[in-house]
């Protein structure tokens, strides 16, 4: 079987022939392609990486704003229940005054025994 090719055959292996020389160009541009794939699947890996950190610092960012927010907010809710409970204690000192004033008038006013 002269005619047909096999893998021992020296054209193919040595690229000292055309054949040879076409074979080693197909394994080079294989290897190349190969190469190519690989460097470009490791720079789309590294470019989804550095969007989802970008979406999680993002995230972050909206969550930290969020929490000021809502810090603000109870600081805010704070400050006006410290305000009323100060109105409070004011109109409870008055009331005890009052209370104090009118019964040293009753007691004044009082027939005494």
């Amino acid at each position: 079987m002269k005619g047909i090719a096999t893998m021992d055959d020296p054209q193919l292996t040595q690229p000292t022939t055309i054949a040879g020389m076409i074979g080693a160009a197909v394994v080079a541009v294989i290897a190349g392609g190969a190469w190519v794939a690989k460097f470009f699947s490791k720079d789309a890996v590294d470019r989804s990486a550095n969007s989802a950190q970008v979406e999680v610092i993002t995230i972050l960012r909206e969550q930290v704003a969020a929490e000021r927010d809502r810090a603000d907010n109870a600081e805010k809710a704070l400050d006006e229940t410290l305000a009323k409970m100060s109105e409070l204690r004011a109109q409870v000192f008055d009331l005890t005054e009052q209370v104090r004033r009118l019964q040293t008038q009753v007691s004044a006013l009082a027939p005494r025994q």
